[in-house]
């Protein structure tokens, strides 16, 4: 069975969970939306927003029920909306002032997220989900740590922590949207660490590993930075070839445009499925707001420039954690340019960890219009960027002695 048809699958299981104890518990999240607002500020000292916006979605698109067949309920994917109300302002009035409100779709979405979210708010609410998620975030972070250190990539740990930090994980583990992609690249992370003998072994395994990734990505996340689950991913992968560059080089390739498959192909599997089983055309609505997103004005029709973009999205690394950043890029700097020999430079693996760096500055000027828009969450694929250079300059400011040379693969 294709991915797209599972995910029908699990959408038409999630959909099937009576709501009635979803709607009290996302009743009970109503104060905490209230006293928040829509972008509550999580620190003084740096820019670190939370998208209440989106969690207010997620759970009104998990609390709503008609008399509609669960089919339809997946495939549309409904909320209810109060006229001149955002959805926080909707979740409140709604369920503390008792307003009405009347459906809105939001069909071009897989929702996956509604897989797990929808069983979780049957037993607890928003609140004690925070909580849950704030102890996942980390207990994923110190098992991928530990991966990394059991499997001799333990130098690239530190790197690993300081990008984690410049995105942010308490902020991560506040909002339901953000912890998303973390999940599914950190997992991703763990499984290709371990298994990396077994998927290398085969060009195969490995493009069907990225595909799944991409896949899942589409399935779940509402995109915030989804090119984390490939770049991260592949940086560790990077960290770890024992091939020759030109082998590692076309393997990046593959990897890369299976991710792009799965990822590309998911969302379209949804748009097809729901517009023939669906009332809407979501196929037409979907392309829009492609071009829409991919267009170089605002919401407001205001025009900006690519470089515009880049400006936003560095804004949101002016905290503390990017003078750490910075620091370890000087000391290690320093230590690369005495302890490097010329004949390891020559190998030309520099250029690959260079290129994945490089990722989120092209997804940018692809998804232009989401990317300026949405800076303040979008900003964390730059992760990709600070870890993979992280990583070049830790790999080759080992001394030799310590590091040896990638040899060819027989």
């Amino acid at each position: 069975m294709s991915a797209p048809c599972w995910g029908g699958v699990l959408l038409l299981a999630a959909f099937s969970i009576p709501t009635d104890r979803i709607e009290k518990n996302v009743a009970a999240s109503a104060a905490t939306f209230a006293e928040e607002g829509p972008y509550p500020e999580l620190y003084v000292v740096r820019r670190s927003l939370l998208d209440n916006i989106t969690d207010a979605i997620m759970l009104l698109n998990a609390a709503y029920s008609d008399d509609s067949s669960v089919l339809e309920r997946a495939i549309e994917v409904n909320r209810l909306t109060v006229e001149g109300e955002s959805s926080v302002g909707t979740l409140v009035a709604h369920y503390a002032d008792g307003k009405e409100g009347t459906a809105v779709s939001y069909a071009r979405y897989w929702h996956g997220y509604l897989v797990v979210l929808k069983p979780l708010l049957y037993f607890i609410t928003y609140d004690q989900i925070r909580m849950l998620n704030f102890f996942f975030v980390f207990a994923l972070a110190t098992v991928l740590i530990a991966v990394m250190c059991r499997k001799k990539l333990g130098i690239y740990s530190i790197p690993y922590i300081i990008s984690l930090f410049l995105i942010d994980p308490f902020a991560i583990s506040k909002s339901l949207q953000y912890s998303s992609v973390y999940y599914i690249y950190t997992i991703a992370s763990i499984v290709l660490i371990l298994a990396k003998d077994y998927l290398d072994k085969s060009i195969d395994r490995l493009v069907i590993f990225f595909v799944l990734t991409g896949c899942v990505t589409s399935y779940i996340d509402f995109l915030t930075a989804p090119l984390l689950t490939f770049g991260i991913p592949a940086t560790f992968y990077l960290c770890m070839s024992k091939k020759s560059v030109k082998d590692t080089a076309k393997t990046l390739m593959y990897i890369l445009t299976a991710w792009g498959f799965g990822y590309i192909g998911m969302w379209a599997g949804k748009w097809i499925l729901g517009t023939l089983l669906g009332n809407t055309n979501i196929i037409m609505d979907a392309v829009e707001q492609v071009l829409n997103r991919m267009s170089t004005h605002d919401d407001d029709g205001v025009s900006f420039t690519f470089f515009g973009t880049l400006r936003r999205q560095a804004y949101n690394y002016k905290n503390p954690m990017s003078v750490v950043a910075a620091a370890y890029f000087l000391i290690v700097g320093v230590h690369f340019f005495r302890h490097c020999p010329k004949e390891r430079l020559r190998d030309m693996k520099w250029m690959l960890y260079l290129a994945v760096c490089l990722l989120p500055v092209l997804w940018c000027l692809v998804v232009s219009n989401h990317s300026y828009v949405h800076h303040f969450f979008t900003f964390r694929m730059f992760m990709i960027s600070a870890f993979s250079g992280m990583c070049l300059i830790t790999s080759y400011a080992v001394k030799a002695d310590t590091l040896t040379l990638d040899e060819p693969a027989p």
